[in-house]
């Protein structure tokens, strides 16, 4: 998650758990939604989610992401940098995708 803090963007991990029994868009909502909860965090200041795109996450009907934009007006949603790269270097020039193979190994290497 990103947030203001001191008048700096600071990012960090909201949270990290398991999921009982399997990566449903509904698991996942509920799992977010009791942590929210518990924390008495306002979903209203949820303003956009993040996704690798799987259905899970952003299914039409039942996505983790539709079922935090329902309780989460305003709430945008955006698909992550990284996966759209990978996407696009399927069809790039062997040189190019070279260069965009070491800059993910080391965007990798720097989160990890």
């Amino acid at each position: 998650m990103r947030y203001i803090l001191n008048a700096t963007v600071e990012e960090d991990l909201l949270l990290c758990k398991s999921l009982e029994s399997h990566a449903s868009g509904e698991e996942i909502f509920n799992l977010l939604d009791d942590y929210i909860k518990m924390h008495n965090i306002s979903w209203q200041k949820c303003t956009d989610v993040c996704t690798d795109g799987a259905k899970a996450m952003v299914g039409k009907f039942s996505g983790a992401v539709t079922r935090i934009k329902s309780v989460a007006t305003g709430c945008t949603s955006s698909h992550c940098i990284l996966h759209r790269q990978a996407l696009v270097a399927r069809n790039i020039p062997l040189p190019l995708k070279l260069v965009l193979d070491d800059a993910v190994k080391i965007v990798n290497f720097v989160k990890t």
